[in-house]
C-alpha cells in the first residue's frame, strides 16, 4: 500500500470515527429526552388519579348530603300535611258551631228557612229567557237605523256584528238567515249584559252604598275563613232589607238604561219609553231573582258556553243544547257554538254535589 493510498484510509477512519461519535451523542440526548417525557407521563397519570379519587370522595358527601337534606325536607312536609290536616278539621268544626249558633239566633227571631224550591229558582230564570226573547224579536224588526253610540261598548258591539255578519255572508246564507243570526246576537248581548251586571254582581236587596259596604264585608269573610258559609249573613241582611223597605231599584234602572242602547237602532219616542219600561220590569225580576238565589245556602251559577265549542248531539251530562243550528241538517252533529243565547243555570250543594238545572240555550253553525 502507498503511501497515498494510506492517508486516505486514515482520513475516512477519522471521519467514520467523528460521525460515530456525533451518532451516539444525538442518541444519548433522544434517550434522555425519552425519559423526562417518560417521568412527566407519570407524574401526569398520578396527578390525574388523585384527582379522580378526590372527586369521587367529594360526589359521595354530596349524595350523603343531599339525602339527608331530601329525608328532612319530606319529614318537614309530612309535619305540615299533618298540621293542615288538624287545622282543617278545626275550622270545620268552628265553622259548623258557628253556623249553629247563627241558625239558633234566627230562630229565635223568628226568620223562616233561607232554601228557595228548585222550581222558583229555574221558573223565574225560565221567564226572564222567554222575556228577552220577546223583547228583541218584536222590537228589532228590519235592518234599524244607524245610530251613532257613543258608549264605547256598543260602538264595539256594532263592529263586533260588522265583522260576523261579513262571515255569515261568506258561508252562502241568505238574507233571511242573516237577519235571524242579527236576533239571536242581540238577545246573546242582552244576556251577557244582564249576567255581567245582575247575575254576577254582589247583590243583598238594599241600596248602593249598602251592597258595596257589604260585598267587601262578604269578602272580608271569605278572606279570613275560607270554610265560613255566607248565606248564613246574606239573610240577615236581607232580614234589614226588609224592615227598612228598601226599594233596592238603582242597579235594575241603570242596567235597564244600559241595555237600552243595544235598541237604539230600531226604537224612536213612545217607542223606546215602552221598551225602557219592559227592560226595567225584566231587570227588576233578575235583581230580586239574583237576591233570592243568593240568600240560599247553596250555591247557583249561570253556565256560558265558550264559543266554537263543538256540539257531538244529544250526549249525556251535555250542558247545553242548540235552539238553532245553521246549515245543512246532515251536518248538525259536529257543529260548533257560534254564540250563547242564554246560560245555564247550575246547582252545586254543600255536600258537595253538582248537577245542571237549566241547559244553556246556544245557536251552532256548520
Amino acid at each position: 500500500m502507498d503511501e497515498h493510498t494510506q492517508k486516505l484510509l486514515r482520513e475516512f477512519l477519522s471521519q467514520t470515527q467523528s460521525r460515530t461519535s456525533t451518532f451516539h451523542a444525538a442518541r444519548d440526548q433522544v434517550q434522555t429526552g425519552l425519559d423526562a417525557a417518560a417521568s412527566g407521563l407519570a407524574a401526569v397519570s398520578a396527578a390525574v388519579a388523585k384527582s379522580t379519587a378526590t372527586l369521587e370522595y367529594h360526589t359521595a358527601q354530596i349524595r350523603e348530603i343531599l339525602n339527608e337534606t331530601q329525608d328532612k325536607e319530606i319529614q318537614k312536609l309530612q309535619a305540615e300535611k299533618q298540621l293542615l290536616v288538624q287545622t282543617l278539621s278545626e275550622t270545620t268544626e268552628k265553622s259548623k258551631n258557628q253556623k249553629r249558633i247563627v241558625e239558633g239566633f234566627l230562630r229565635k227571631q223568628g226568620i223562616s228557612s233561607v232554601e228557595e224550591p228548585d222550581s222558583n229558582v229555574q221558573g223565574t230564570l225560565e221567564w226572564i229567557k222567554a222575556r228577552i226573547e220577546t223583547i228583541v224579536k218584536k222590537t228589532c224588526i228590519g235592518e234599524g237605523k244607524t245610530v251613532n253610540k257613543n258608549l264605547p261598548e256598543f260602538a264595539n258591539l256594532d263592529a263586533e256584528w260588522a265583522k260576523k255578519e261579513k262571515d255569515i255572508v261568506k258561508r252562502g246564507f241568505n238574507k233571511d238567515d242573516v237577519q235571524a243570526c242579527r236576533i239571536y246576537w242581540l238577545q246573546t248581548q242582552f244576556y251577557k249584559i244582564l249576567e255581567r251586571d245582575i247575575f254576577s254582581a254582589p247583590v243583598f236587596g238594599l241600596d248602593a252604598d249598602m251592597e258595596e259596604i257589604l260585598a267587601q264585608f262578604e269578602k272580608l269573610i271569605a278572606f279570613h275563613n275560607p270554610h265560613t258559609t255566607t248565606s248564613d249573613w246574606r239573610t240577615l241582611t236581607l232580614r234589614y232589607s226588609k224592615a227598612v223597605k228598601s226599594t233596592h231599584t238603582a242597579l235594575p234602572t241603570r242596567t235597564a238604561q244600559h241595555i237600552s242602547n243595544l235598541f237604539l237602532p230600531w226604537t224612536r219616542g213612545n217607542k223606546a219609553s215602552e221598551v225602557l219600561l219592559e227592560l226595567k220590569e225584566l231587570c227588576q225580576i233578575a235583581y230580586d231573582w239574583a237576591v233570592m238565589v243568593r240568600r240560599s245556602a247553596d250555591k247557583y251559577v249561570i253556565l256560558s258556553i265558550e264559543e266554537g265549542t263543538r256540539y257531538e248531539g244529544h250526549q249525556p251530562g251535555e250542558e247545553f243544547v242548540p235552539s238553532y243550528i245553521f246549515g245543512p241538517k246532515q251536518q248538525h252533529t259536529g257543529s260548533k257554538v257560534w254564540a250563547t243565547v242564554f246560560g245555564g243555570l247550575v246547582k252545586e250543594t254543600l255536600a258537595g254535589d253538582r248537577f245542571v238545572m237549566m241547559k244553556a240555550n246556544v245557536i251552532c253553525m256548520v
